[in-house]
């Protein structure tokens, strides 16, 4: 007799009864076809999304393995409307009146668990750039120098997870987005029935402006070369733990499709039905859908960034899933003199990790309406965006760089790296370090490069201590003070062209890398 495992809400011992259609989670228990799949990747993902894994070492998995067509087929076949599926958890939203108990009977079926329903909502070359209105909060980051070294986001692809789009397909702030072909696709899981353009309002499109936008002399977004794919997930007739399972499909989504970056400026944390409310013990980085979903998107290779929340003011106070994440880079909002804007959720996550990670211009920040008029707002929707897109950018200069590596430089160069906080974490990132960081070797406490050097030797340590440069013969060639976050510039112009080591010691060690100049 097989064992089967319902998880199910239980009132009073007794469970639920609808009466109206009720979507239901339905894990499967295996993936047979996955020998053929992984032999041939070419089938479940697309060229994009190969090239993204390839980049970073990372090679296709089972996580990468759609839902078994049989099994889907059979759920059909039983009467019963399949509303979505996850590859990454194996599973399948199905629409039914009542428990599906038919389906408990399938021997491939693991697990089957009621959600809320899913309502519909009836409710580059190198650039300078006049950014108008957006010019403080992009300065703010030091995002210009990505810019003017021609870094704007040329080839690289943002998924934007929110609300409605309306008005993003006839902006004139997106006019550039659409005639270049860099709209990617757009998908609409909170609403079957409609475009993203046509339903739950305009967040999405003001989130999208801090990136895309591009009117030159009013207002240009952080990263407003690259591509786009825009991912309606949100439902704002109502609040409900269905929403993370949009996201869920909506990242599955976006990582097919082949998308470098995620940004997510939703956060979940108490709901309608406040039995299905999360406490801030559960904000520990692996208990909610949408936070596995978002590390599963890491592991993936994806760059994920997600708002850490508005409730800083609030009897909550803290960070927001999926911003939990431990491998997500949960942004906070400072004011645009690079102040903790008090609204901006804290930390730490409930299993003590510093969240936010770093933290960007969220307070009266700019962005586009949808009648192209430049207006001001707050909250983490906008920092987040505003960091996603440089980060996009920051990634362009340095595509063989992993995402994971992407997110540290990103952190490690924050205005409070050596003393983060709750408020804040590490601090507003500064993006021409990002650039630095990013094009250099490390070892223990310090970054150096380039390497092979020719005219000159940059370095930069996270701690105090003395530096030196040691031929391979052993000689002494130069040795000099480092201080915590200062970069210096070493002059090997006129250097013999060899291997060299460089030898960094502060008071809890030594450190060394071997260099070539050439």
């Amino acid at each position: 007799m097989k064992i089967f495992k319902v998880i199910a809400l239980l009132l009073g011992g007794v469970l639920p009864m609808w009466t109206q259609a009720q979507t239901w989670w339905v894990e499967f228990s295996d993936k047979p076809s996955a020998p053929v799949f992984l032999f041939q990747p070419e089938r479940m993902l697309s060229l994009r999304a190969l090239q993204r894994l390839e980049r970073q070492g990372l090679s296709p998995n089972h996580l990468d393995v759609p839902v078994e067509k049989a099994y889907l087929e059979a759920v059909a076949d039983r009467g019963y409307r399949i509303k979505g599926r996850s590859r990454w958890m194996n599973a399948a939203l199905v629409e039914s009146v009542g428990f599906p108990a038919d389906l408990a009977d399938l021997p491939f079926v693991r697990s089957i668990r009621p959600v809320q329903s899913l309502r519909v909502a009836l409710a580059e070359t190198r650039t300078t750039f006049d950014y108008g209105s957006a010019n403080d909060q992009i300065r703010l980051l030091n995002g210009d120098f990505l810019h003017l070294e021609g870094f704007s986001g040329t080839g690289m692809t943002i998924a934007v997870l929110d609300a409605g789009f309306v008005g993003a397909d006839v902006m004139m702030a997106f006019d550039s987005l659409r005639t270049e072909g860099r709209l990617l696709g757009t998908k609409n899981f909170a609403d079957s029935s409609s475009t993203v353009f046509a339903v739950n309002g305009t967040h999405g499109t003001s989130v999208l402006s801090t990136m895309a936008g591009l009117m030159p002399g009013t207002f240009v977004g952080t990263a407003p070369r690259a591509n786009y794919f825009l991912v309606n997930t949100e439902v704002l007739a109502s609040e409900s733990r269905a929403e993370e399972y949009n996201w869920l499909l909506g990242a599955e989504w976006a990582d097919s499709a082949g998308a470098d970056v995620i940004n997510s400026s939703l956060g979940y944390t108490t709901f309608d039905d406040t039995a299905t409310s999360y406490s801030y013990a559960d904000m520990d980085g692996n208990t909610t859908v949408v936070t596995r979903a978002a590390d599963w998107a890491a592991s993936r290779g994806i760059l994920v960034v997600a708002s850490a929340g508005n409730e800083g003011n609030s009897s909550w106070q803290f960070l927001s899933a999926p911003s939990d994440g431990d491998s997500v880079l949960a942004v906070g909002a400072t004011n645009l003199l690079g102040g903790y804007a008090s609204f901006s959720s804290r930390g730490p996550s409930s299993d003590g990790r510093l969240k936010p990670n770093v933290a960007g211009p969220g307070a009266a920040i700019r962005y586009v309406l949808t009648n192209d008029q430049v207006t001001s707002g707050s909250g983490t929707s906008f920092s987040s965006p505003i960091v996603a897109g440089l980060a996009a950018c920051a990634w362009q200069a340095h595509p063989s760089r992993s995402a994971w590596e992407v997110m540290k430089a990103i952190e490690q160069s924050g205005s409070r790296f050596a003393n983060p906080n709750d408020s804040v974490g590490y601090g507003i990132p500064n993006f021409d370090m990002v650039n630095f960081f990013l094009s250099t070797d490390q070892v223990a406490n310090l970054r150096y490069g380039p390497n092979p050097a020719r005219d000159f030797l940059s370095v930069w340590s996270q701690a105090d201590g003395v530096a030196e440069m040691i031929d391979v013969r052993g000689r002494l060639m130069l040795r000099w003070d480092l201080w915590q976050n200062l970069p210096s510039s070493v002059d090997v112009s006129d250097w013999p062209s060899g291997v060299y080591f460089l030898r960094f010691t502060t008071p809890s060690g030594t450190s060394a890398a071997r260099l070539l100049v050439e």
